[in-house]
């Protein structure tokens, strides 16, 4: 079960994903696996899993060995640093900064006092918004990760790992590319990083502009309503069923403060409406939206529905914009709780599509 979790994950993380907050990277022990949309220059990927597009290069774990009880490292601080980090503390970003040197124009080189090897604060940049349109993480918690990298390295084609690799085809190759990388910087005299400033990548979407989380963009990882119910199967299937009075002990206190939220202000027909508009957009996106709106709309009116709005199609947008997020939130626990299991995932669905679902209910980090 935890390899399928990493072979074939239900969602893959983007960077803007794992450095929002609330982080959705556990503070455990456990695996992380790293798909790729672009392959970098000379990568074999025979054999490698692939998944939406996506290819599986690289394994690791944290902590990283046998017998460190006390470790302080955790799957988020390790999968953090790879998004975040340098090429002094990051293997993964010293491969692919290697590998992708002559794309980027930026290679190692000796910093600070001299003694540790980046990319320079403009060449991590520049890998940082690589890495943001194209690497893409899953883990999965286990208690003795280590013995897991084991089985993943000795069943799965890892071009990207070095350690416990050997006889990978290019084990040898990337190690010999990574010591030309710091032979070279050692010959070169120190970069001059005065001037320099890493910023954040400009398609990176903080929360305080937007209140939506990045998942993998649409096209490379669509959650669909199957994963939607395997989604609910994993997370939330200790609730469905249950009753208010159970909360103490069966019910998370926060996803029963969105059932004694507010309302919504209009009738569900408006909401089947305007799930049927979203599926019209998606099913022709070349097509105006309005042709979509007014089409459904026709459809309801001729079902004898009727509203005292003055524009539907703005009542659509201003759902859209404001409510959606909150009457479904709230729709997929009043199903949860009713046992409704079909309603649930027809809402958790719609709830993929606009925000993150995996930390749906979390108010703090």
């Amino acid at each position: 079960m935890s390899v399928t979790k990493l072979t074939n994950p239900i969602i893959l993380y983007s960077r803007s994903a794992v450095l929002d907050k609330p982080c959705p990277v556990p503070q455990e022990p456990g695996a992380y696996a790293w798909f790729f949309k672009e392959i970098p220059p000379n990568v074999p990927t025979d054999g490698c899993v692939t998944k939406d597009g996506l290819t599986l290069l690289y394994v690791g774990i944290s902590p990283d060995k046998v017998g460190k009880p006390g470790s302080k490292q955790n799957l988020r601080k390790r999968i953090t640093n790879h998004y975040r980090g340098n090429a002094a503390g990051s293997t993964l970003r010293r491969s692919l900064g290697v590998l992708l040197s002559g794309e980027s124009d930026f290679p190692l080189r000796r910093v600070g006092s001299g003694k540790r090897m980046t990319f320079t604060h403009l060449g991590e940049q520049w890998l940082d918004e690589w890495m943001e349109s194209n690497a893409f993480v899953c883990w999965v918690e286990h208690p003795e990760p280590w013995v897991l990298e084991e089985e993943l390295l000795r069943n799965l084609s890892l071009p990207l790992n070095i350690q416990g690799n050997k006889n990978h085809i290019f084990a040898d190759d990337l190690n010999q590319l990574r010591k030309d990388a710091i032979r070279q910087a050692r010959e070169m005299p120190l970069a001059n990083e005065g001037n320099q400033q890493r910023q954040m990548p400009i398609n990176v979407v903080s929360k305080k502009s937007s209140p939506k989380r990045q998942i993998a963009p649409n096209g490379v990882t669509e959650f669909t309503r199957e994963q939607a119910h395997q989604f609910i199967l994993e997370r939330y299937a200790k609730h469905l069923g249950s009753s208010e009075d159970e909360i103490v002990h069966t019910v998370d206190p926060s996803i029963l403060s969105f059932l004694r939220g507010p309302g919504g202000e209009i009738s569900d027909w408006h909401f089947e409406a305007f799930a049927e508009i979203d599926d019209l957009i998606k099913a022709n996106p070349s097509e105006d939206k309005k042709v979509s709106i007014q089409q459904v709309r026709d459809k309801y009116e001729k079902l004898g529905h009727s509203h005292c709005y003055d524009s539907f199609e703005g009542m659509y947008y201003e759902f859209k914009r404001e409510k959606e997020l909150e009457y479904r939130r709230r729709r997929f626990a009043e199903h949860l709780f009713d046992g409704n299991a079909e309603e649930a995932v027809e809402h958790l669905y719609r709830l993929s599509l606009i925000t993150n679902i995996d930390f749906l209910f979390s108010t703090t980090e």
